[in-house]
């Protein structure tokens, strides 16, 4: 998955892909996982119009398995806030053309700052919750302590 024209972030490449279920006739729901499954993305495919819809008020990140690195956060929110801003998003299969899909955003959501001030703002703010809710100190993938 990446948004176009931006390479893949890390955290959003080799997603596991699962039919979630039909929405309607026709519209199956699709969720991706990221490999630490810290990252969940909804999708509609729809095989009456032949177009995949992405559904960023119905993706996020979760904590079940294990908690979301800064970098998976921020990946997470630069896709959320790009996508919002009318970025196109684009489902990509090694070996296949890649498939752009459609944005749906409901009414109710409104953007107010810049993809940047916003990514920037949600991170923080998912740190500090995070770390209200788990004050044990950890350390990020990756890191020597």
């Amino acid at each position: 998955m990446r948004t176009w024209p931006e390479k893949s972030a890390e955290s959003l490449r080799n997603l596991i892909l699962y039919a979630e279920g039909m929405v309607e006739p026709g519209v199956i729901r699709l969720i991706a996982f990221n490999e630490r499954q810290t990252i969940f993305l909804h999708f509609n495919a729809n095989f009456v119009t032949g177009h995949v819809e992405t559904c960023i008020h119905e993706s996020g990140l979760s904590e079940q398995v294990a908690l979301p690195s800064r970098a998976e956060i921020e990946h997470y929110a630069r896709y959320f806030f790009s996508t919002f801003a009318n970025g196109q998003v684009e489902l990509c299969v090694e070996g296949l053309d890649p498939v752009e899909c459609d944005i749906y955003i409901p009414m109710n959501m409104m953007m107010t700052g810049s993809v940047d001030d916003s990514v920037a703002g949600f991170v923080e703010k998912h740190l500090q919750r995070q770390a209200m809710s788990n004050p044990v100190v950890r350390e990020e993938p990756g890191s020597r302590g």
